[in-house]
């Protein structure tokens, strides 16, 4: 996969030195050379280099761009047989691949557990550590991503975990019952609003998380539901199988109950025109949100942002709308968010 940054001036996608005679040719590699998502800049010059597959599909510049360009770029054959020699050796010529499958069995964390343990690195001790639990009398842990630990990062660099447990619960779980384990933001370091996680919400049926509900055609039938735990949906492609992406939109509708009162400040990023409805009013719509975000593979709308003066305990009912777009990209997805009211004296980062 080539990198998203230039070298010595060249985009990767497009740089013959570092694909066609380094990777291609010094080093041998007879796989397939791919774009990091949204990647790519010209058609010619990321062919002639040697870049085989746009990636995500549909592509911006190959395809018919690169058929129109076809006289101009040289070695597509070669790129086709990659692409094919790829399909054979993962067994995609033999059919379609099963469906998505998971593993949380005992024998599976261990050894995750393990390899996370050891890629922890301690840079100093000035002989304050280990900690000795039974002694502990009290523990201050202070930083805004101690409560809504980040075990994962962006993008492809996810996975939907069986569950997570976050520094502030470790280190509960960790001390005896008696140590008093208090917890201070300290300050925010959010560029975008937060969010929603699963205990914020309920679905309309009562139960944790949100109701997604998945529509066809200008009816909206529905076709299936399922319960999420977040506000921040991704789907390459459509998200319907069985759905064209043109006939497909989603509903996503649960209740929210803030944990404090005070303004809060909500926001929506969107890949596809996107609504917020609290208690019947429409807060947030997409069509008022500037383009050219960097949600999505670069493919979404900026934040748009609104205050909203809410009363802690209360239920408000939320509903997103999506509907997905049919232009050059099939990335849709969904971000709503809310900050908190900041406490007197404390920081935001801007």
């Amino acid at each position: 996969m080539t990198a998203y940054s230039k070298l010595n001036g060249t985009y990767c996608s497009a740089h013959p030195w570092l694909i066609g005679e380094v990777l291609k040719g010094e080093w041998s590699f007879d796989g397939v050379v791919i774009s990091d998502w949204g990647g790519v800049n010209s058609v010619a010059a990321a062919a002639r280099a040697g870049l085989d597959l746009e990636m995500p599909g549909p592509p911006d510049y190959f395809g018919e761009h690169l058929l129109e360009a076809v006289e101009a770029v040289e070695h597509l054959d070669d790129k086709a047989l990659r692409v094919l020699r790829l399909a054979r050796r993962t067994g995609a010529l033999r059919g379609a691949p099963g469906p998505e499958s998971s593993a949380n069995e005992a024998s599976d964390q261990r050894p995750v557990r393990r390899l996370g343990h050891e890629s922890l690195v301690l840079l100093r001790n000035s002989g304050a550590l280990p900690l000795a639990a039974e002694k502990l009398r009290s523990i201050a842990v202070i930083g805004p991503n101690a409560a809504r630990t980040q075990i994962q990062g962006g993008g492809l660099a996810r996975v939907n975990a069986p569950y997570a447990v976050s520094v502030l619960d470790g280190i509960r779980a960790a001390v005896a019952p008696d140590t008093e384990v208090v917890h201070a933001e300290g300050c925010s370091i959010d560029r975008f609003t937060r969010p929603l996680g699963r205990a914020e919400m309920r679905t309309p049926e009562g139960l944790p998380g949100a109701r997604l509900d998945y529509l066809q055609g200008a009816e909206r039938t529905l076709v299936r539901s399922e319960t999420v735990d977040t506000t921040e949906l991704t789907w390459i492609g459509g998200p319907l199988e069985e759905v064209p992406l043109h006939e497909t939109s989603l509903r996503c509708s649960f209740t929210w109950s803030p944990a404090s009162s005070g303004t809060y400040t909500l926001g929506l990023v969107a890949a596809g025109r996107d609504t917020v409805t609290i208690d019947g009013e429409v807060l947030l719509d997409s069509a008022d949100a500037a383009p050219g975000g960097s949600h999505f593979f670069g493919r979404s709308t900026q934040e748009l942002r609104r205050p909203l003066d809410v009363t802690a305990g209360r239920e408000y009912a939320v509903v997103i709308d999506l509907e997905t777009r049919t232009e050059k990209s099939a990335t849709v997805g969904v971000r709503v968010g809310a900050l908190p009211p900041r406490p007197r004296g404390s920081s935001r980062r801007r």
